[in-house]
């Protein structure tokens, strides 16, 4: 997926449902077995607040980070990596920014299937997500 050089103020990432959840990947393809990655999820009352890996997981929102391609997990917080490279998003929305307190310009757009994140080291900073 290859984005304009133009970014907006913010992007949004679409799914609809009662709840969400997302998994955030260490590589460019959700399904290669030596991944990590985190899986997080939230209830459809209200915006989740901003979240930043892997240390600021708001009240209200479950995360565990995976290891050996899902084998292993452990708390966020024991997360091994800031910027993912690729997610897949169900259930709700997100708006995701380049600052980690949920500021700055953002750099793509995606929904329920696997989509690569553009230069992840300089576009994901941290996000705020909620039902659709």
């Amino acid at each position: 997926m290859k984005f304009s050089s133009v970014l907006p103020a913010s992007f949004l990432i679409y799914s609809t449902a009662l709840g969400w959840n997302m998994a955030l990947y260490n590589t460019d393809s959700c399904n290669n077995g030596d991944m990590s990655y985190y899986y997080i999820e939230g209830s459809n009352d209200a915006d989740s607040g901003c979240i930043s890996f892997p240390h600021r997981i708001p009240d209200g929102v479950s995360c565990r980070f995976y290891t050996n391609g899902g084998k292993d997990h452990t708390s966020c917080d024991r997360g091994t990596f800031v910027h993912p490279t690729a997610y897949t998003l169900s259930d709700g929305h997100c708006t995701v920014w380049h600052g980690t307190a949920c500021d700055g310009g953002v750099s793509g757009v995606g929904d329920a299937v696997c989509h690569s994140v553009f230069r992840p080291e300089s576009n994901w900073g941290s996000m705020k997500c909620k039902n659709a």
